[in-house]
C-alpha cells in the first residue's frame, strides 16, 4: 500500500486525527468552562462569607485555598478528555500531599488554630491579651500567627497553636475592670482616720467608677502593720495598655495613692500623725525603700 496515497491518509485522519482534535476541542471545552465555574463559586462563597462577616484574610485564604482544590479538579478532567490515564497521576499527588501535610504539621495545626481565632474570635485587633506566656496588645491576627506589641514596644510574633493550646485571658474584654490595691497602717494609727482618708482619694479619682461601687476593708493583721484591700473599679481602656498589662502598673494609674505600691506584695504604712509641715489633713506613708513608698500624700489624692 502506497503510505502517501489520498485514501490511505484520509483513512489515517478519520482513525486518529479526527477523534484527537474532537477529545482536543473537548479538554479544552471542559478547562475553560470548568475554570469559569470555578471562578463563579469562588466569588459565591467569598460573598456569602462577606455577608457572615469572616474576617478579609481567611475569606482570601480560603478563596485561594478553594479555587485551586476546583481547578486541579478542572485539570484532571481535561487530560482525560484527552484519554490521558489520570489513575498514576492522581495517586503522586495524594502520596505528595500525605508527605507534604506530614512535613507540615506544626504549620497546619497554626493554620487550623488561626481559623479558630478568626472565626471565634476571643480576642480582635487592639485588644490588650495574656497568652502562651506573653502579653501585650494584639495588633495583627493572621493566619498562622498573631502578632503582639508589649507595653515596652517590643513586638511578639506567637503562632496561633501556641495560643489555642492554652489559656487566652483577655484583659480588656469587659467594658469594667476591678483594680486589687493592699495598704497597711501601724498598730497605734488611727483605723477610722485611715480609711476615710482612703475613701476620700477614691472618691476623689475621675477614673473611679462609681459602680461597681469601690470596696476598702480590713484585710489582714500582718507582723508590723495593719492590711487594708482597696479594690476600685474602672474601664480598661482609661488606664492604657501598660497598666493593663501589670498588676502593679494599673494600681499606680487607677488611683494616685496607689503609687506607694509597686509590687501587689507591697504594703505601705499610712500614719494618722501630719506631716513634717505640720499642715493639716496629710497623712504619712512609711515603707520600705524597696517598696516605693511616697513621703505623704493628702486627703484629696495629690501625691505630696
Amino acid at each position: 500500500m502506497n503510505i502517501f496515497s489520498i485514501q490511505y491518509l484520509k483513512s489515517l485522519g478519520e482513525t486518529y486525527a479526527v477523534p484527537f482534535v474532537i477529545h482536543l476541542v473537548l479538554a479544552a471545552l471542559v478547562f475553560f468552562i470548568g475554570r469559569a465555574a470555578a471562578r463563579a463559586l469562588v466569588r459565591l462563597v467569598g460573598r456569602l462569607m462577606i455577608r457572615s462577616k469572616v474576617d478579609d484574610s481567611l475569606r482570601k485564604f480560603l478563596g485561594s485555598v478553594i479555587y485551586s482544590i476546583l481547578l486541579m479538579i478542572v485539570v484532571i478532567a481535561s487530560l482525560q478528555q484527552l484519554g490521558v490515564e489520570t489513575t498514576a497521576a492522581i495517586a503522586v499527588l495524594g502520596a505528595a500531599g500525605l508527605a507534604v501535610g506530614l512535613a507540615l504539621q506544626g504549620s497546619l495545626g497554626n493554620f487550623a488554630s488561626g481559623v479558630m481565632v478568626i472565626t471565634f474570635k476571643p480576642y480582635k485587633v487592639g485588644d490588650i491579651v495574656r497568652t502562651a506566656g506573653e502579653i501585650g496588645k494584639v495588633e495583627e491576627i493572621q493566619i498562622f500567627n498573631t502578632v503582639l506589641v508589649t507595653p515596652d514596644n517590643r513586638k511578639i510574633i506567637v503562632p496561633n497553636g501556641s495560643i489555642t493550646s492554652g489559656v487566652i485571658e483577655n484583659i480588656i474584654a469587659n467594658p469594667t475592670r476591678r483594680v486589687d490595691m493592699v495598704f497597711g497602717i501601724g498598730y497605734g494609727d488611727d483605723i477610722k482616720k485611715a480609711r476615710e482618708v482612703m475613701a476620700k482619694i477614691i472618691a476623689d479619682h475621675p477614673k473611679v467608677l462609681a459602680e461597681p461601687a469601690p470596696q476598702i476593708a480590713l484585710s489582714e493583721l500582718a507582723d508590723s502593720s495593719v492590711n487594708f484591700v482597696v479594690r476600685p473599679g474602672a474601664t480598661p481602656r482609661t488606664t492604657g495598655t501598660s497598666s493593663s498589662t501589670s498588676p502593679s502598673r494599673s494600681r499606680r494609674r487607677s488611683m494616685p495613692a496607689a503609687s506607694a505600691s509597686r509590687s501587689p506584695s507591697a504594703t505601705c504604712t499610712c500614719s494618722s500623725r501630719p506631716a513634717s509641715t505640720g499642715a493639716p489633713g496629710l497623712v504619712m506613708l512609711r515603707g520600705s525603700a524597696g517598696n516605693g513608698c511616697s513621703t505623704h500624700c493628702s486627703t484629696t489624692g495629690s501625691p505630696g
